[in-house]
Order: C-alpha cells, then sequence, then structure tokens
C-alpha cells in the first residue's frame, strides 16, 4: 500500500521506529517529509524517470529519501555507504545519476567523487548545517545565502528564502528564488 493510504487510513500509527534513537515517525509525517523532497528535486529539474542516488547510512532520512523518488516517480540507488570516493563516482556516472543525496557523514566522500561526476547537479546533504546543505550546480550561487539552519520539525535543510508576511504586504515576483508561484511570500525582493 502506498504511504499517503497508510496517512489516511491510520493517521496515529507508526510508519517506522528507529531503533538506534528510538524516534517514531507516523505515516503522515513520512508522507509530509518524502512529499517535501519530492517537491525539492522536481523543483531542481529532475523529471520523471530521471536517476539520482543515495549515499547514506541507515537513518530516517534514508527513509524519506526512497520515498521522494517513489512520490516524484524517479529512479534511485542506494548507494553501500563504506564506498571510497572511487567507486561512488562510477556508480554515478554509470547510472547516470542527476542527484546525490548524502548524510553529513559521509560529506567528504561524496564531495571528492562529484570532482569526477559532472552529470550531478544536485548534492544533498541531510541534516547538514549552514552552507553544506544544499550544493548546486544549476541555480546562480548566490541563493546558497538564503539556506537556513535545519528544522526540528522536518530535518531537511531549508533552501528557499520564503517566509510568512501579512496579507496586507506587497512584495514583488522573485527571480532568483525557485518558488514563484507565491510571489507574496518571497523576502527576496521587495516592491
Amino acid at each position: 500500500m502506498y504511504a499517503p493510504q497508510h496517512a489516511i487510513a491510520h493517521p496515529g500509527r507508526a510508519a517506522f521506529i528507529m531503533a538506534a534513537t528510538g524516534e517514531t515517525v507516523t505515516y503522515p509525517e513520512f508522507e509530509a517529509r518524502s512529499n517535501r523532497l519530492a517537491h525539492l528535486l522536481r523543483a531542481h529539474g529532475l523529471q520523471r524517470l530521471d536517476h539520482y542516488s543515495i549515499f547514506m547510512e541507515n537513518n530516517n532520512r534514508y527513509l524519506e529519501s526512497c520515498g521522494a523518488g517513489e512520490r516524484a516517480g524517479l529512479y534511485y540507488t542506494c548507494v553501500n555507504s563504506y564506498l571510497k570516493a572511487e567507486e561512488l563516482a562510477y556508480i554515478l556516472n554509470n547510472s547516470e545519476s542527476k542527484a546525490l543525496i548524502t548524510s553529513a557523514s559521509r560529506r567528504d566522500v561524496a564531495l571528492e567523487a562529484l570532482k569526477q561526476c559532472p552529470n550531478v547537479t544536485l548534492c544533498l546533504i541531510v541534516d547538514g548545517a549552514g552552507d553544506d546543505a544544499v550544493f548546486s550546480r544549476t541555480m546562480p550561487r548566490r541563493l546558497h545565502r538564503f539556506r537556513a539552519p535545519r528544522s526540528p520539525t522536518n530535518g531537511w535543510a531549508r533552501r528557499c528564502c520564503i517566509r510568512r508576511v501579512p496579507p496586507d504586504a506587497r512584495r514583488a515576483s522573485c527571480a532568483r528564488c525557485p518558488r514563484t508561484r507565491r510571489p507574496n511570500r518571497c523576502r527576496c525582493s521587495t516592491s
């Protein structure tokens, strides 16, 4: 059964429980996190049937990364977290991955491997802090200053400058922000 169906049918039931930490994530939380990542991948240009790789140890973000691919119609490859940079680069190039999702503990190996992978345009470092949260070759460098620290509710580093503004505040649409569907909530530019 698909996760959204479980979220509707059993909203209080645990989707998974992490053995190491005891963290319990319910189906609605899991669905929201996976959906958020799926939208992020789509916003960075991954289309249906594109490919991305997941290079991290077993953690709750690993499951969300898999769920996001299933939601967005993407192929994903789960890569052994003990590989060296050269081996990771081979897998990324051979699978034609356009994105890499890794953890902060595997950051150095992933960044070393990306030097040999010209087709990988996005690298997400989950549970990262500050500047290492999002790496993108397709977005302008000036976007990176809008990254926010990890939110306790979602765990993913927020890349956009979206914030709530009063309804009467007038904002112009932002040419720098990927979320132009909501120009009245963007603080990149003002009218």
